[in-house]
């Protein structure tokens, strides 16, 4: 580096949230299915099990494949993408507290839902929307862009410019994932659960800030 520092290569990060994503949408989707058959009308069950029960999303031919596939690979993507730019910035990503504030945005919107139209709201589409939102705010962070201006010299400079170009390809999922959101008629509550996150997402922000 420039600054006299030796360059050293990004770390390899084990996508454990994806993993346990991954694992938890079948697991509470078979859980409410075939487990506890009797309850899984009942609306208490629902809301419990809401930010990963796909139970009325895994129709054919595309249920599994929106509701399941895609988000574990949105989650795959900006979990990368998070914890390598953390590195570029030499900080701990916050990419944990991003998974646990989409789940209380899920959590919330539920039971708003619920409030207002007497059933709780199910599904993981929420969780993804809340993840392409955190993958908005980590591009578009100015400390990214002074860190790359600073290695542009290094040796790793051209393998952070491939990491931009990489970005591009998650935000051409994105565009998938807006797409189906604009064409469901569910729209509005992935926009709110977006609303929530993001208004914890931003108060977390802040609060990092403040004590650094």
């Amino acid at each position: 580096m420039e600054d006299g520092q030796q360059y050293r290569r990004p770390r390899i990060h084990a996508p454990y949230i994806t993993i346990l994503i991954a694992a938890l949408i079948p697991a509470f989707t078979a859980a409410y299915t075939y487990i506890f058959p009797i309850v899984n009308g009942n609306r208490i069950v629902m809301w419990l099990t809401s930010p990963f029960n796909i139970f009325f999303e895994d129709y054919p031919p595309h249920g599994i494949l929106l509701n399941y596939l895609l988000p574990v690979i949105i989650f795959f993507l900006v979990e990368t993408y998070s914890r390598y730019v953390a590195d570029i910035k030499g900080r701990n990503s916050i990419m944990n507290h991003a998974f646990g504030f989409s789940v209380i945005a899920s959590y919330l919107t539920s039971a708003i839902i619920w409030a207002l139209l007497g059933m709780p709201a199910i599904g993981s589409s929420v969780l993804a929307f809340c993840m392409l939102l955190f993958f908005v705010s980590e591009i578009t962070d100015s400390e990214l862009i002074n860190r790359l201006r600073e290695r542009r010299k290094s040796a790793g400079y051209l393998f952070e410019v491939l990491m931009f170009a990489y970005s591009a390809l998650l935000l051409g999922v994105s565009v998938i994932v807006f797409a189906y959101i604009n064409g469901n008629q569910y729209w509005f509550i992935h926009l709110l659960g977006g609303s929530i996150f993001a208004v914890l997402l931003f108060s977390y922000i802040m609060y990092r800030k403040s004590k650094n």
